[in-house]
Formats: C-alpha cells, sequence, structure tokens
C-alpha cells in the first residue's frame, strides 16, 4: 500500500440474515472509491464470523468465501489488525480507517463499532452507543417522545 493514499478497509458480509446485501452493498461501496486517493482492503466477514481477506473477484458471489484459500484476519488488542501468512505467522495489516459495510446484527447494532473503538482503528460511521439505540426500534422511538 503507498504512503500517500490512506488505506481503507471494507468491513463486509456478516453473521446476520443480511450477509448478501452487505455483499451487493460492499461491492457498490468498492466502485465508487477513488482509486487516485486510497487503498481498499477487503474484509470478509463469514457466516460463522470468520475474518478473511478477500479479493475483488469474492464481491461478485455471495455468501462470503470462509477459510479456504483466503488469509484469516484476526485482531490484536492494542496491536490492531493482523494476516496470517504462509508459515503461520502473523503480519500486521495496517489500515487508517475502517468502512464497516454491514447489516443486521453483529454488524450495525454497535457490536463491530464497539469492537473497533476498543482497538482504537478509526471507522467512518456512528459509534457503538448510538448504532445500538437506533437498531432497538422501540426504544429509538421513546427516546424521540
Amino acid at each position: 500500500m503507498s504512503d500517500n493514499k490512506l488505506t481503507v478497509a471494507l468491513l463486509f458480509g456478516g453473521q446476520s440474515t443480511e450477509h448478501e446485501i452487505s455483499v451487493l452493498s460492499a461491492r457498490s461501496v468498492y466502485t465508487a472509491l477513488n482509486r487516485q486517493r486510497y487503498d481498499i482492503c477487503l474484509i470478509g466477514i463469514d457466516r460463522t464470523g470468520s475474518w478473511t481477506v478477500q479479493t475483488e473477484a469474492d464481491l461478485n458471489q455471495s455468501p462470503v468465501v470462509g477459510r479456504c484459500n483466503r488469509q484469516p484476519v484476526v485482531i490484536r488488542p492494542g496491536q490492531g489488525l493482523a494476516v496470517q501468512t504462509d508459515d503461520h505467522g502473523w503480519n500486521d495489516l495496517p489500515v487508517d480507517v475502517i468502512l464497516p459495510v454491514l447489516h443486521g446484527c453483529n454488524g450495525e447494532d454497535g457490536t463491530v463499532q464497539g469492537l473497533l473503538q476498543l482497538l482504537g482503528i478509526p471507522f467512518v460511521g456512528a459509534g457503538h452507543l448510538s448504532s445500538a439505540v437506533c437498531m432497538d426500534k422501540d426504544f429509538t422511538k421513546r427516546l424521540w417522545r
């Protein structure tokens, strides 16, 4: 990844019933991002919750392909993200910002936002509290009243 561009990680897929919609949304966002300004890292979450590095071709299929032939991504508290190497070691996965393109539970309900906040990784969108509140429509309506 180049020094003069921001590295944006698109986080998509997930364990919710809206998995396929998330993949379609990620495809749209990926197409719209300016490659002259951003390096893009694709991180898919499969239905089991595994995070893996994905390719542009993977955006054309759904659901997210999991472990087979994909580099696993792990979360290292205090150190950020890392990818597994061929010799089963770990390399840092440096990202400047994560763009969560997730829908439904474990995606837009504040869980991922809270995780990223704990890791100190900047992300785009609402924080964990507002995400959680807005996911609960009844509670949101009560707050508005």
